[in-house]
């Protein structure tokens, strides 16, 4: 038997010079500094052999010190301090802003070519060092105020952007609008990173203003009467396509108490397929369905007012309501008490004379059942798996407003039991993967964007209002307290309320492990936060911020004692 000669090869000395990114990819790097010509092409992030960003997946965030990569601002006016901010924005920050892959490349590159875009995203790397470590070391040799730092960041790039802006012609091209779109994504997120969600509504209605003015389309069906309409694209064709549709999320998602109206109606132009290529198509396609669900139910309301006028019947039902509130506020709230009644007395309108829109209201629900089927398809990564979780929630959400539309009792929701306490199950995961430990806090929270633009804090709301099995609501309601939003107390405190109530009107009062069924005449029909004026108040950084007024709230029973009748009351949170 011939024993087959072993050759062994020609031992060569390993080079450690490469870029780990080469290295990892099992290809040869080219070692050009700062960043080699392998990533630069594929536009990776080239991260240096041996560098302290490799090490930071063992070391914690606030002990790294970041090296500056590519690509820099052209001028190259960033101090040091500013590069280092403008690094730990492209190697952390920007991968825990929501659906960040779909616009990121476009991040880096415009921040390469605008200074004032490489501000602003310095600007929001130092100000995500305030919430995890507010005076680290900067740049290596000095202790850093990273809070002051952001706002000199912030404020060069606002100066930056009014010359760049100023000096744009009469008619503006589609390249420019991209520009001044991230700004306002940028800016936007920072506002919220910085606690001053005024200044951050301002940045998104900018948005939404030049994204209505570029992408405004005409509307079609009930939903979209009196809308401003726009057209998403499954397939973005270009900067503004994608921008298009996360600032679409952002506004039908920004107001945590669900009381405004989005400023734009999202519609899509292609059909739904029987299989979706990708969550962001699924999610295109979700976002004009949950817009149109919204949309049908106020029609709903619509009708039911006009029944009422027909019937001669708003002098009884529709301007009654008990203020049991020793609270005095110069805000007439009797048009919003007014409303919530009429949305609980909705839900009995005969729509005999609306054909068109029961028509609607279920073809809707038919688009729900086939997007459904479609997202079967779509498989999931371990880097997708809390965004495919914040569909499944957002589904669940829509997919219930559309089975209640027009529920006589509430005792109808307890079918969706089970569906609540896999919806929660899959809350409690999606919170845990967002904690993190914040400067300030006695316990984790998540950073103030992680939910956006996800209908997260929608579902949560939903679930506590809707679900009546206690240990489900505690759930939610301890989830809900680590949810780093402006706005998010008072929004708990509501929702505590709630249940006081409902437990209250039942006579008994529950312990966690207690999940008996509540009567009916003890469940909130409906149930809403009161608008109150707001103060301003001027932050350290010169940014507005605001303080919610002593806030009421309106929720509408049925009155076993008024032969069923509903009534709508306020209360004090």
């Amino acid at each position: 038997m011939t024993v087959p000669i072993i050759r062994k090869r020609a031992k060569r000395p390993k080079t450690r010079t490469g870029c780990l990114t080469c290295r990892q990819r099992r290809i040869k790097c080219d070692e050009q500094k700062p960043s080699c010509g392998n990533s630069r092409r594929s536009r990776r992030y080239c991260e240096p052999s041996g560098s302290l960003l490799h090490s930071a997946r063992e070391t914690p965030i606030h002990d790294v010190i970041l090296a500056p990569i590519t690509p820099m601002p052209a001028n190259g006016s960033l101090r040091s301090v500013d590069i280092v901010g403008l690094e730990f924005f492209y190697a952390w920050t920007i991968k825990k802003l929501p659906e960040s892959s779909s616009w990121q490349h476009i991040a880096v590159d415009l921040a390469a070519q605008k200074p004032f875009l490489a501000f602003g995203c310095a600007a929001l790397g130092s100000m995500h060092r305030v919430l995890i470590a507010p005076n680290e070391r900067g740049d290596g040799h000095s202790m850093v105020d990273h809070r002051d730092l952001a706002i000199q960041q912030y404020t060069a790039a606002m100066s930056h952007a009014r010359r760049y802006i100023s000096s744009l012609p009469a008619i503006v091209r589609e390249d420019e609008i991209v520009v001044a779109l991230m700004l306002s994504l940028l800016l936007f997120y920072f506002a919220l990173y910085a606690g001053n969600r005024l200044e951050a509504s301002a940045h998104l209605k900018s948005a939404l203003e030049m994204l209505y003015e570029r992408r405004s389309c005409p509307s079609n069906g009930l939903a979209c009467e009196g809308r401003r309409t726009v057209c998403l694209k499954v397939r973005p064709a270009n900067g503004v396509d994608t921008l298009l549709n996360t600032f679409i999320r952002m506004d039908q998602d920004f107001d945590v108490s669900d009381q405004a109206d989005p400023y734009l109606h999202p519609l899509c132009d292609e059909p739904l397929p029987k299989s979706f290529f990708s969550l962001e198509e699924a999610n295109v396609h979700l976002d004009v369905l949950a817009t149109k669900v919204e949309s049908l139910k106020e029609c709903i309301v619509d009708a039911a007012y006009l029944a009422k006028r027909l019937a001669s019947d708003t002098s009884d039902e529709l301007e009654y309501y008990n203020d049991e509130s020793d609270d005095n506020t110069e805000m007439d709230v009797a048009g919003q008490v007014r409303y919530c009644l009429l949305r609980a007395l909705a839900r009995t309108s005969n729509l005999k004379l609306e054909p068109e829109l029961v028509e609607e209201m279920e073809a809707t629900r038919l688009d729900l059942s086939a997007w459904s089927a479609a997202f079967a398809a779509v498989r999931f990564s371990t880097e997708t798996e809390v965004e495919y979780m914040l569909t499944q929630l957002y589904l669940f959400y829509t997919w219930f407003v559309a089975c209640t539309w027009q529920d006589s009792t509430e005792m109808m929701c307890d079918r969706f039991d089970q569906q609540f306490a896999h919806m929660a199950d899959i809350v409690e995961r999606v919170a845990q993967a967002g904690l993190v430990p914040l400067t300030g806090t006695s316990k984790p929270q998540t950073l103030p964007a992680m939910s956006l633009g996800s209908g997260f804090v929608s579902c949560l709301r939903l679930i506590i209002i809707k679900c009546r099995v206690l240990s489900i609501r505690q759930r939610c309601l301890a989830v809900l307290r680590t949810i780093n939003l402006q706005d998010i107390d008072y929004l708990a405190a509501h929702l505590e309320r709630v249940i006081e109530i409902e437990n209250e009107r039942a006579g008994i009062y529950l312990d966690q492990s207690d999940d008996r069924r509540l009567p009916e005449h003890a469940r909130l029909l409906e149930v809403a936060m009161l608008s109150e004026p707001r103060n301003e108040l001027a932050s350290s950084s010169g940014i507005l911020s605001t303080r919610m007024a002593p806030t009421r709230m309106v929720y509408c029973v049925r009155e076993p004692s008024l032969d069923g009748r509903v009534r709508a009351y306020t209360d004090s949170f």
